[in-house]
Order: structure tokens, then C-alpha cells, then sequence
């Protein structure tokens, strides 16, 4: 908590040689509003950003863990974009709330680095827009009730992955569209499956679709 409540702090740039920032070092810093974070940056502990007034924050791709409410009450925060190849929640710290608990994110980018995705988002998050890059092997979403768009990029799911319906437990109130990147060759099995919410797909270059990819259970 080494800058805890302060209130005139608006910008912290790290440089690349931090490798992990402490619990609540920055809680409720509320005019912090911008935050670049190092190439070599493995771990934020919990409540890292709590209640900062930033807009949009980008992970660099060495950052593996997460803990609860590290962003958590950022709530003019828009946009979440992730360059780490494996991130997750830590389940040590504040293990009740997801990282980005109480966030206002609408957009979340998983840029074509991330191979593992998990654990980041409570049920009640506010995406709108999640975009799946083009090396991502596995995921996973909590209920994203406001979902109105996905953009999926990649061509790696496993099939393990695409049979737990991942999508099916969304649950948005709105109508989802999907965007097929043109690079996609392949859509597993099941992947889409029970995903009712999806009302309107567009396809970019696609080769082959998988064995009821996006049936409805019956």
C-alpha cells in the first residue's frame, strides 16, 4: 500500500525491471487516470488499482496472475486489452472478487499472444464486445449479460475446450453478433453450441464448420 489514498496522483508509468506490484499499492488513487505498465511484469496483487478513474489498460504479455480486485471499482474503466500468453485469477488474495470486479469494461481484447484465458471477470461485468485472438487455446466467461458482439479469431481451440459449450452459459439479454476473422479455417465441434443468444453470424474465409458447432440442445 505504498500510495494508498493518495489523491493527486494521475499517471504511473513503470518501467520494464518491475516484476510485480504489492497489494493496494495504488488503493483508491481516484485521480489516477493514466497507468503504463513494464514489458517484464508478472504479477499484480489485489486491490493493485482499486478505485482508479482510468479509461483503458493494457497487460503486457508476461503478466500470469491477478488478484481480486486489482482493478476492481474502475468504473470509468471502457477497454481491457491482454497480451499475456497464459493470465489468470490468483485465488490466494481477495479471493471472493474477480480482478476487475465493479469495473465498467465494455471491451475486452484478447490480442493474437494469449494461448489461456480464465478467471478475470465476475458475473456481474458490463462487456459489451470481447475479441478473441488468433493463438487463443482456451478460455473462459462468466455470464455476460450486456454481450452484444464477439470477434473470433482463432483457429486453435481445442476440442476439449469447444465441448464445454463455453458460450452457452453467457446468459446476455441482448442479441449477440458473431465475427469470423478471415484467417479462421476451422470452427470445432460444439463450440457454439446452445448459444441462444446468438442471432446473426458473418463468415470471413472459413473452410469447414465442426459437427454441430452451433446446435441447440434438445
Amino acid at each position: 500500500s505504498a500510495f494508498s489514498d493518495n489523491t493527486t496522483i494521475t499517471s504511473v508509468t513503470l518501467p520494464d525491471g518491475v516484476v510485480s506490484i504489492g497489494d493496494s499499492a495504488f488503493f483508491k488513487c481516484q485521480k489516477l487516470k493514466t497507468i503504463s505498465l513494464g514489458a517484464n511484469l508478472k504479477t499484480i496483487y489485489g486491490r493493485a488499482f482499486y478505485w482508479a478513474q482510468i479509461e483503458s489498460i493494457e497487460l503486457p504479455e508476461n503478466v500470469e496472475y491477478i488478484g481480486g480486485d486489482a482493478f476492481g471499482g474502475c468504473r470509468y474503466l471502457k477497454r481491457v486489452t491482454i497480451n499475456s500468453r497464459s493470465i489468470s485469477r490468483m485465488k490466494t488474495e481477495y479471493a471472493s472478487s474477480a480482478p476487475f470486479h465493479g469495473s465498467g469494461c465494455t471491451d475486452l481484447v484478447l490480442n493474437d499472444s494469449v494461448e489461456t484465458f480464465s478467471g478475470l471477470f465476475d458475473d456481474d461485468n458490463s462487456l459489451i464486445r470481447i475479441t478473441i485472438g488468433a493463438n487463443t487455446k482456451s478460455f473462459s466467461f462468466p455470464k455476460c449479460q450486456n454481450l452484444n458482439v464477439i470477434y473470433y479469431y482463432s483457429d486453435r481451440i481445442t476440442k476439449e475446450v469447444a465441448s464445454k459449450r463455453i458460450f452457452s452459459r453467457i446468459n446476455s439479454n441482448k442479441e449477440v453478433s458473431l465475427i469470423i476473422g478471415e484467417n479462421v479455417k476451422d470452427i470445432p465441434a460444439l463450440l457454439f453450441a446452445d448459444f441462444s443468444e446468438l442471432t446473426t453470424i458473418k463468415f470471413n474465409g472459413i473452410i469447414e464448420i465442426g459437427r454441430a458447432s452451433c446446435r441447440e440442445r434438445v
